[in-house]
């Protein structure tokens, strides 16, 4: 894989890490009043659900719970279009 990346990729991959290493949201999430709801893929390698999960329990008075689709990845939506639709309709109420 490594031979295979160009300069600019390592670049591109390097500026990714520091955007997602600098944001921290946890000021946002504390002021949040209305609804949230988590919906993650098992596999999401770029937004871990775990963390994600339990910072929003701890900080977000507005977290009301998550779904993690186990066959789903980063692009839920894409992935699992059918399940979401479901979810949003009977859990969330919001379809």
């Amino acid at each position: 894989m490594k031979a295979r990346q160009a300069p600019g990729d390592r670049a591109a991959m390097r500026h990714r890490l520091g955007l997602i290493l600098g944001s921290d949201y946890r000021a946002v999430a504390a002021g949040v009043r209305f609804p949230v709801f988590q919906l993650s893929g098992l596999w999401d390698p770029i937004v871990p659900w775990r963390p994600v999960r339990d910072g929003l329990r701890s900080a977000c008075p507005g977290f009301q719970g998550s779904r993690i689709l186990a066959t789903a990845d980063h692009a839920v939506l894409v992935t699992r279009p059918g399940a979401v639709a479901r979810w949003l309709g009977e859990e969330c109420g919001l379809c």
